[in-house]
Order: C-alpha cells, then sequence, then structure tokens
C-alpha cells in the first residue's frame, strides 16, 4: 500500500526471493584446490592406497610399483592440464583460468594491535572495523558554514525511473560478482531481471518519495585491501565497501542523472579528470608532462608539490558534502535521499568468513559503491578555488599536485602561500594532510636550481629527485631512465612469475599470459613517457625479447629470438608506442579525450 515503509516493502520482496531459492535452488558444496591443481582423484586415489599399505607390513615391493605409477599418473595429469585444460578454460570458463594465474596474497594471517600481534581471525577483523572506524569525522555542521552558501544558478531535473532501463542494468550485472549484505544472489537478480525490475521500480520509486531506505541497503560489508608497505599495519589497508546490489542498481540511476547535470553546466572543474567519461590518468599525465616539458625547453625551474591526503574518501564530512551538492544545484528530492543514504549507515569487517561486530559510520563515502566516487569529486571540485595563476593544481580523485614555474625566490613564496590557503581550505572541510608522504621536488636542467623549502603550517615538507604520479615515476631532470627501471623491474617478476605457473602451457596460453600480464606494465600511459635513447629502448625491447623465448619454450642461444618473435606475431614495443601516440593524438583532434 502506499503508506507502507519501503523497509516493509523492501522485506517481503526479500522474503519472496529467499523463499524462491529455498525451493527451487539445488544446494551443493563445492570444493577449490588452491594448489596443484592438476591432481585428479585418480591420483589422490593412488596417493591413499600407498599411504594405507605403509601402515602395514611387508608391502614394499607393491608400495614402490605404486610410487612409480604415481610419477607417471602426476606427470601425464600435469601434461594434460596445461595443454588440454587451460585452454579449455579460456573457450569455457575464463575466470578459472585467471584465478589460476591470480597472484594476489589477500589472507591476513596477522595483524600488529598496538605492542601485541593478533593472528585470531575474529580479533583481526574487529580490529580492523575499529581502525576503519577511528578515522572518521565526527565534527557537526555549523552557523559559520550555513553563511558560505552561494546561490547556485542551475538546478537539476526530477530523476525518474522506468521499467526498461531497470531492466538493462540488471542484465548487465556480473553474475560472478559476490552477494551483498542482503544475501540475495546477482545471478538470481540478472537471470529474473524481467520480473525483478517491475517490483525494484515500485520500491525505488516509494525510497525517493519518502527519502528513506530499506535497512539492508545501509549496511555493508568491509573488506580490507592491501595497499603497499607492511602487512602488519591497519594503516596500509584500504577499506572497501560490499554493499546490496539493489541498492547499486537505484545508485547506477542516480548517478548518471547527477553527472550530466554536473557536467552539462560544467560544475566539475576542468583540473579533475578521476572518474570522468573521456578523461583518464593518460590524460592527466599528458596535460601535466606538457607544463613541465615546455618550462624545461625554455630553461626554466618548476617546483612541483605532491600532496598526499589522509584517507580521503572516509573524511568526507557528510553535513558538508549535502551543503556543496545543495549548492551545485542537486534535486531537492534527490538531497534529502542522498541525506538519508549517508545517514545511520552501518558495516562490519568480513576476513576469511570471520565477521566483526557492526559499528557505526560517521563519515565519507563508501568506496566501492556507485554513488561514492561522484560524491567525492563534489566535495573536493572547489579545492581549485584557492590557485590562482601562474600556480596550477592537478586532482585525478584524491591525488594532488600543486606546481608554478619559477624564476624568483618570491614566486616559491606565492606558491607556499599557496600550500597555507590549501591548508586553510583543508580545515575548513575537514580533510587530513599525510605530511610525511607530501613531497616537493625543483624540476629543471639547470646547473643553478634556486632552492627552497617548502612547508604548510609548521610541517617542513622533505624534498625528492623524483616521485611517483598516478603510477609513472617523474624525475626532477625529466628523464626516463629512473622509470623505465622501475617498468622493466616490474614487468620481469611478473614474467618470472608466469614462467613459474605455466612451465608446460601451450604457446597459445603463454601468448595469451603474456599480452595480460606484462605487456600492458610496459606500455601503461607510453603515450606521455616515451624514451627516445637507445639503451632504454633496448632495455624495454628486452623484456619482450625474454617474453618470446618463454612463449616458445626456447631458450637455446643459438636459436633467433628475432624469429621467435615473428612466429609469436609480436611487433616491437617501439612501434606499438609511436601507433599509441598517434592514436591518442586523433583521440585529442576528435574530441574523443576531452
Amino acid at each position: 500500500s502506499d503508506s507502507e515503509p519501503v523497509d516493509c516493502l523492501w522485506q517481503k520482496l526479500k522474503s519472496i526471493i529467499n523463499s524462491c531459492i529455498e525451493r527451487f535452488v539445488p544446494i551443493r558444496l563445492k570444493k577449490h584446490r588452491k594448489t596443484n591443481p592438476w591432481i585428479t582423484r585418480d591420483v589422490i586415489h593412488t596417493k591413499r592406497k600407498i599411504k594405507r599399505l605403509r601402515k602395514r607390513q611387508g608391502h614394499s615391493e607393491q608400495i614402490s610399483q605404486l610410487r612409480a605409477a604415481l610419477k607417471i599418473q602426476i606427470s601425464k595429469s600435469k601434461k594434460r592440464f596445461f595443454n588440454e585444460t587451460l585452454s579449455g578454460f579460456l573457450r569455457t570458463s575464463p575466470r578459472k583460468f585467471w584465478l589460476y594465474l591470480s597472484d594476489r596474497k589477500e589472507a591476513i594471517e596477522h595483524i600488529a594491535v598496538g605492542s601485541d600481534v593478533v593472528t585470531q581471525k575474529q580479533d583481526i577483523a574487529n580490529g580492523f572495523n575499529r581502525f576503519f572506524q577511528s578515522v572518521f569525522t565526527k565534527m557537526a555542521f555549523t552557523d559559520e558554514d550555513k553563511e558560505m552558501a552561494d546561490t547556485c544558478t542551475c538546478a537539476m531535473d526530477p530523476v525518474s525511473f522506468d521499467q526498461a532501463g531497470v531492466f538493462q542494468q540488471l542484465l548487465n550485472l556480473n553474475e560472478k560478482k559476490a552477494n551483498g549484505p542482503d544475501g540475495i544472489p546477482t545471478v538470481f537478480l540478472r537471470r529474473y531481471a524481467e520480473w525483478m525490475s517491475f517490483y525494484l521500480v515500485i520500491i525505488f520509486e516509494k525510497s525517493l518519495l519518502t527519502h528513506s531506505l530499506p535497512k539492508d541497503w545501509l549496511s555493508a560489508i568491509v573488506k580490507p585491501v592491501f595497499k603497499s608497505g607492511d602487512r602488519m599495519l591497519f594503516t596500509n589497508y584500504r577499506p572497501v565497501s560490499l554493499t546490496c546490489v539493489c541498492c547499486k542498481v537505484f545508485e547506477h540511476v542516480i548517478a548518471k542523472q547527477m553527472a550530466i547535470f554536473l557536467e552539462t553546466n560544467g560544475l566539475i572543474c576542468r583540473q579533475q579528470h578521476g572518474f570522468r567519461q573521456g578523461l583518464s590518468t593518460l590524460s592527466q599525465l599528458i596535460e601535466t608532462l606538457h607544463d613541465f616539458a615546455a618550462a624545461v625547453d625554455n630553461r626554466e625551474q618548476v617546483d612541483v608539490i605532491c600532496i598526499d591526503f589522509a584517507k580521503a574518501f572516509d573524511k568526507v564530512s557528510h553535513h558538508k558534502l549535502l551543503f556543496k551538492l545543495k549548492r551545485t544545484g542537486v534535486n531537492e528530492n534527490i538531497l534529502k535521499w542522498i541525506q538519508a543514504y549517508l545517514t545511520n549507515r552501518k558495516q562490519l569487517v568480513r576476513i576469511d568468513g570471520f565477521e566483526s561486530e557492526s559499528l557505526d559510520v560517521y563519515s565519507g563515502v563508501p568506496q566501492g559503491s556507485v554513488l561514492g566516487p561522484l560524491l567525492f569529486l563534489v566535495y573536493i571540485n572547489d579545492v581549485v578555488d584557492i590557485v590562482n595563476p601562474p600556480v596550477k593544481i592537478k586532482l585525478f580523485a584524491d591525488d594532488c599536485l600543486i606546481y608554478a614555474p619559477v624564476t624568483c625566490a618570491n614566486d616559491q613564496i606565492v606558491i607556499n602561500d599557496c600550500l597555507d590557503d590549501f591548508q586553510t581550505w583543508c580545515d575548513k572541510w575537514e580533510m587530513k594532510i599525510n605530511y610525511s608522504k607530501t613531497t616537493y621536488t625543483h624540476i629543471t636542467t639547470k646547473k643553478h636550481v634556486l632552492p627552497f623549502t617548502y612547508s604548510i603550517g609548521p610541517n617542513y615538507l622533505p624534498q625528492v629527485c623524483a616521485f611517483k604520479y598516478l603510477g609513472v615515476h617523474i624525475t626532477n631532470d625529466l628523464k626516463w631512465r629512473a622509470h623505465v627501471e622501475n617498468v622493466c623491474c616490474a614487468s620481469y617478476r611478473k614474467l618470472r612469475f608466469l614462467r613459474a605457473k605455466l612451465p608446460n602451457a601451450t604457446k597459445d596460453v603463454k601468448l595469451l599470459a603474456y599480452k595480460t600480464f606484462v605487456r600492458p606494465v610496459l606500455e601503461y600511459a607510453c603515450a606521455a613517457w616515451s624514451p627516445h635513447q637507445k639503451d632504454l629502448i633496448d632495455k624495454l625491447e628486452r623484456i619482450q625479447r625474454l617474453s618470446a623465448r618463454f612463449i616458445c619454450s626456447n631458450y637455446k642461444r643459438t636459436d633467433s629470438v628475432t624469429e621467435m618473435l615473428k612466429l609469436s606475431g609480436l611487433e616491437s614495443l617501439e612501434i606499438r608506442r609511436q601507433k599509441q601516440r598517434l592514436k591518442v593524438f586523433f583521440q585529442i583532434l576528435h574530441g574523443q579525450i576531452k
């Protein structure tokens, strides 16, 4: 009925779905072998037979025969796995192929809590959840904040739902994705999309009209994802939220309409390249490196400050985000729904089947949600207003660069004043800077560098000769030797991993593995950094030549690698980089890259 709360409607629908699954969907336990996937049931039976015979006396000859037979069985089984099974996975179940090649070390066996090391999974899960909650912001929206409101010059149209659109969203779902907190399988939503879309539209419209959400939609199962550094420290993990799939479908509709409104009216700053159609890390790198190169060509110095936010997505103040959305002109109905979406949220951490206690979420946008990235872009959008020419700012989500050409000490003072304004902005909007990872660099080829020690408030920043920005290593002389060396090391590690995982695989399987795992590392953003020195070009080509030997399973020094490259259909990386640059130039020329 019209007066029935949206949570009641949702619980009724969920009850029907669960009833259907219990009555008509058979359940069976599937075991996944994590190591040695070529071990078959025959091999296991032979092993068990040997084990039983060892417990008895007088069967040494029979045991020797069985061990010899077992060795042959394993050899044949291994050969069959690499020659037939893996190739079959590519045709019938690609996911199994990529899971076999996965090098992810996801298991969290122990974690440091103060001076103690915790090994119990339940305690680890609780520790993670308490840490993730500790970084939230609890400060409320004040009257002083309300005075900052600007009159919005444009207004967003109301959002409506149609069954055809929701039906298409359900069809686009990936059946392999995990269930959300509601436990409804994604495969069910996709297979019965026509039936589900009818009822979901009713719930969506009710939710938007009443500015309320089902309780399930306000819950998240958080998975700690390792970033870098020491695996025993909580700070080196990012919380990724697993939310209800049906809520994500709702978010898709809202996010699409909001993105169109924001982009059409030019409300997202030009300096932001993250989470935007037609923009990417490559477009950001091309723009930024062009500015650096232009200054170096003019015998100038560019001072670059690489700012690192601390837990940026988790620090977003809900009250202040809503204020910014309202100032932007977001539809009032959507604004109230987003307020309900952000309020009274709960989260728990799940590690290897162990779940922590559920805790309140005070701030932040859920990482792993559909709407979260767009909300973050709106929140951080006005940081560009603190910068005036010649100082420039570049944003990719929460990655931030501030830089300017420097001709005298006064230019550096202007940059440092800009950093102080940046700190003021952070204090005002409750964002935190990670000072230990915030660095500065003087980019120039001049012999006499204008020195300056940059600081943000009382915090002096460390100077570095090189920094990594969006996956590319940029040095103070703007040369690519350091980046090429890092790329070659990373790709060689990948190649060694493939050689260990696919020793007896077919040529086609090895070729696909190389193109998927190794070559993308060698070519990432190469349109922005392609080297011209012969030794660096050869260094990159050497990795591909080693890969050609791996693909053809031929390591004889007397055999031609050039012939192996031809047989594998691999053209030189130098030519591929040239083609990539031409492709990017074409895209810029025709407006495919903004």
